[in-house]
């Protein structure tokens, strides 16, 4: 079975389609002495424009400042729900060799694509791709999943505990 099927039902759909195209702010982000560069649509949460994946929202950016200390050198990581991807391309900066980014929205992976360019040597770590909660995870496994205000529904836990559970290896 592809990775982009499932057997599963799928999460809930919650009205958001992005676009990357509205997506024109290159922001940055600092943790210790790495700072990553992330593109989004608007300035910070709360503002009218804001739909999931179009901003970095308030757990993203908590786990990004204390990510640092689950992070080993050589790391595989994945990230659940990326939105933009900010989690994920710290881990890549703080020494993760592989990191998936992954999303439902194509759009929310587009602007993926774009953090990853605009920041120097990430395009060798950084993988984007569509996954969809409950689904099995069929890449290489990982060291670490990482995600950041994802769940909206208690009928989503189980959907995001599965893809969890499938990526990692042993010990992880």
């Amino acid at each position: 079975m592809d990775k982009n099927e499932s057997d599963e039902e799928e999460e809930p759909y919650l009205g958001y389609m992005f676009d990357a195209a509205a997506a024109s702010q290159v922001h940055e982000f600092v943790v210790g002495s790495s700072v990553v560069k992330y593109l989004s649509s608007c300035e910070e949460v709360g503002e009218t424009a804001v739909q999931g994946g179009h901003a970095v929202w308030r757990g993203a950016q908590l786990l990004s400042a204390c990510i640092s200390q689950f992070i080993v050198k050589g790391d595989a990581v994945l990230e659940l729900g990326c939105g933009v991807g900010l989690v994920g391309l710290i881990c890549a900066a703080l020494g993760a060799k592989k990191v998936w980014l992954t999303d439902r929205d194509q759009g929310a992976l587009a602007l993926c694509q774009q953090s990853i360019a605009v920041n120097e040597g990430f395009a060798d770590i950084c993988q984007v791709n569509r996954l969809l909660f409950g689904q099995v995870w069929t890449d290489e496994k990982v060291n670490l999943v990482v995600a950041a205000d994802i769940i909206y529904s208690t009928g989503m836990i189980s959907l995001i505990c599965k893809t969890a559970s499938s990526s990692l290896k042993n010990g992880g």
